[in-house]
């Protein structure tokens, strides 16, 4: 929308009504005359309703739900992180990260080139009907081998030593896509060198097989994109879908956008530079600060809170902490119109050296106040004979204080 003015011959002004709209150059045009008091008090209003600061969020009960992985299971999986998910047809795809895999069973043993002390490094998936997470999810199958062990979602090309998922997202094409970030050394236990931000998409969801689209289509430095978010809004010419990106640099969040058909095409991203949507990465202005210490984030809308939150881990992995839009809807253009300061909801129980790490909300699974999380736990002595490496899962209900 653009305003301007300009004075009429008896001395008001005019306020002039742009509304032009990208996806499909709807222009209407509303001239009034208004006076100069009036002009300032819309102005006023306008201003004050768009950035009003809203009490805070709490969380008043938590309840454990249980562990995942549940064991035994269709690929020998015992323990994993990450564990980001999305609800695609009929079922919930969730994608893991390093895996850990019994060695008892036939073949049990990793194989491969990225292992370390046991764990499968990489990216790695499992689905299930069971969108009902008050006594625990079930049923969740996984991809795997021959010998029916759990395997790897992707394989690594040649300059990459480990590719981690960032998020999945279902477009409007009826098509299933996984972002996920590669990295080009890992040594001693560490990634270095990003790659950038790769895409993956299904081609047999039964299967759990998916191709790689070629190159990248972000960049490799900072920010790291995830927590992809799904969204439409209507426009006067129907309904514009797009896929909205995280970047996390720092504590710094940057915002980028694709439209869904576009998804592949790495030259139509576009970056929120503070004002608008424009193609230089480089240009990006944070939406939002957020508390240190994540290293995924994950966004949904909550029809409770009637705003966009924000998930992610902080305090060196031990608690769980979120932002939300200031402005209220389900409109994904409140994602780039201010978020709230991060805020504590959730301290993890001691034990883990990493207690609280890859804090994500579910929201396939959420239900008016209730949202659910999982959060991974591991420490040095990670395993089936030290801390247990699994994830929680948890309900949390949300009130304003």
């Amino acid at each position: 929308m653009h305003l301007s003015s300009q004075t009429t011959g008896d001395g008001r002004w005019r306020l002039l009504v742009t509304t032009l709209h990208p996806d499909c150059f709807f222009q209407s045009r509303s001239s009034s005359p208004i006076h100069w008091t009036r002009f300032f008090v819309l102005l006023v209003t306008f201003f004050c309703s768009a950035y009003t600061v809203h009490a805070g969020v709490v969380v008043t009960d938590v309840t454990d739900i249980g562990e995942l992985p549940t064991t035994p299971n269709n690929g020998g999986v015992i323990g994993y992180d990450a564990g980001m998910s999305v609800h695609f047809g009929s079922f919930s795809y969730w994608f893991f990260g390093d895996t850990n895999r019994d060695s008892n069973r036939p073949n049990g043993n990793w194989q491969l080139d990225n292992v370390l002390e046991g764990f499968s490094f990489g990216t790695h998936v499992g689905r299930t009907f069971d969108t009902a997470a008050g006594d625990g999810i079930t049923g969740m199958v996984y991809k795997r081998d021959e010998p029916f062990n759990a395997i790897p979602l992707l394989e690594n090309a040649p300059n990459e030593c480990v590719v981690w998922p960032a998020g999945a997202v279902g477009t409007s094409q009826g098509e299933l896509y996984l972002y996920f970030t590669a990295w080009g050394n890992c040594s001693d236990g560490w990634v270095q060198d990003p790659q950038g931000q790769g895409l993956a998409k299904f081609t047999d969801l039964t299967n759990m097989e998916v191709e790689r689209i070629p190159g990248y289509v972000l960049p490799p430095l900072s920010p790291k994109w995830t927590g992809p978010v799904s969204a439409s809004f209507d426009t006067p010419c129907g309904a514009a879908h797009y896929v909205y990106l995280f970047g996390l640099d720092g504590t710094d969040v940057m915002l980028t956008r694709v439209a869904d058909v576009d998804i592949e095409d790495s030259s139509k991203y576009r970056f929120w530079d503070g004002a608008g949507w424009v193609p230089n990465a480089e240009k990006s202005e944070p939406i939002m600060q957020i508390i240190s210490g994540p290293s995924f984030f994950s966004v949904a809308y909550n029809d409770f809170l009637d705003r966009w939150i924000a998930i992610y881990s902080c305090g060196y992995a031990s608690l769980v902490c979120m932002n939300h839009t200031i402005n209220a809807g389900a409109d994904p253009n409140r994602m780039s119109e201010g978020w709230t300061e991060g805020e504590v909801i959730y301290s993890c129980p001691a034990g883990a050296t990493w207690r609280c790490k890859h804090a994500f909300q579910h929201p396939q699974l959420a239900h008016g106040r209730y949202i659910y999380i999982t959060t991974a736990q591991h420490g040095e002595q990670a395993g089936p004979e030290g801390i247990p490496y699994n994830l929680q899962l948890r309900r949390l209900r949300l009130d304003w204080e």
